[in-house]
């Protein structure tokens, strides 16, 4: 009976894993094309981090966005760190967080909610970018591999070509 749970549980994350291993190609396929269809190169969809800072240059958005964006998400997420490490070295079973800690804790979730909403800020702006609605910016949000390859694949024009930032 163990051997048959084991085995299942090993199938079960192999699924797992060539299933987001294929949503990730298909994603970044997705991406290379939109990108090329804008003028871009599509290689920059490979390199994580410089594909949002692509993808806020072909949206048009002030750069400033992606800034607060990266140093907010990077920065809460640190804030978080150094707070449920401080709740840790107090109390290692987690049940006594201790004020300073939760403070810490609640900061770095706000900050990263700020960085999120400039991640959707940013991802709006670039469906617009391609003359679509709001239906394909939830549908990027939601099904994101797929909703980039229909970017990249569909007959829609990059409509910002010849406007400035």
């Amino acid at each position: 009976m163990e051997q048959e749970l084991v085995a299942a549980m090993a199938g079960l994350g192999t699924v797992i894993i060539f299933s987001t291993l294929a949503a990730t190609i298909a994603q970044i396929a997705g991406m290379g094309l939109a990108f090329r269809k804008a003028g871009d190169s599509w290689w920059k969809a490979i390199i994580p981090i410089y594909d949002v800072y692509t993808q806020t240059k072909i949206a048009k958005a002030p750069m400033s966005w992606f800034w607060i964006m990266l140093g907010t998400i990077f920065g809460g997420c640190f804030i978080m760190g150094i707070g449920t490490g401080m709740a840790l070295a107090v109390d290692p079973t987690g049940t006594d967080v201790g004020g300073a800690a939760l403070v810490l804790i609640l900061l770095g979730t706000a900050a990263t909610l700020v960085g999120a909403v400039y991640s959707l800020m940013i991802s709006y702006r670039l469906v617009r970018a391609f003359g679509k609605g709001v239906g394909f910016f939830i549908g990027l949000l939601l099904f994101a591999p797929i909703f980039w390859l229909i970017l990249g694949l569909d007959s829609s024009e990059y409509q910002l070509a010849d406007k400035p930032a």
